[in-house]
């Protein structure tokens, strides 16, 4: 049983090293995501919520914690001074001033000045989650991780016993194929099922 709950509306891309897969620049990753959510239907009250899912969903809120375990994590003050840096290459004028206005911030300011921020841990989840996953973002406004092969016009749907959502290509009138899991930022904690219909999913 499963319930289909969004389509893929966008997918980004990014320079990657050939033989790895792994973006060559953290700020570039970062961007692509941010830039997505400008593409779709905006979910967010504010830029610090938008720029809170865009970090999150950048290495799929999994990261290594004080103990080298993998567990959720929050890289927010951690990318603040990638984007800072990187401001230089972010090409849209409206990204471009939503985030400069959001680093003049007088929290913002302080949290950099501080020195608490350590991009190195941020760029090292992004060297471990980037390979062969690219971001997108569906219809509802979700961003989100996934395999090398999903294209615009995928489902996002949410299976029975699964812990993760999966992305399915419909191939006729009731059967799907699996393309991958994926990670959709807003939908990780079972937000999806609620009052959610349940269906027969045919796979293939």
């Amino acid at each position: 049983m499963g319930n289909i709950y969004d389509k893929v509306l966008e997918v980004g891309d990014v320079p990657r090293f050939p033989h790895t897969g792994t973006c060559i620049f953290p700020i570039d990753w970062l961007y692509e995501i941010l830039r997505l959510t400008y593409d779709a239907k905006n979910i967010y009250a504010n830029f610090s919520e938008r720029l809170q899912a865009v970090v999150r969903s950048s290495h799929a809120a999994i990261g290594y914690g004080e103990d080298v375990f993998l567990e959720k994590i929050s890289h927010l003050s951690n990318a603040l001074p990638i984007f800072k840096s990187g401001l230089p290459r972010i090409e849209r004028q409206d990204i471009k001033k939503d985030l400069r206005g959001f680093l003049a911030n007088i929290e913002t300011v302080q949290l950099l000045r501080s020195k608490r921020a350590d991009p190195s841990q941020l760029m090292r989840d992004l060297m471990r989650i980037s390979p062969r996953r690219p971001p997108f973002v569906t219809e509802k406004g979700h961003l989100g991780l996934s395999s090398q092969y999903i294209k615009p016009g995928d489902l996002v749907a949410v299976v029975g016993g699964a812990q993760v959502p999966f992305i399915l290509r419909k191939r006729n009138s009731e059967k799907y194929e699996i393309i991958g899991e994926a990670y959709v930022d807003g939908i990780m904690n079972g937000e999806a099922v609620k009052d959610c219909k349940w269906e027969y999913v045919e796979l293939v």
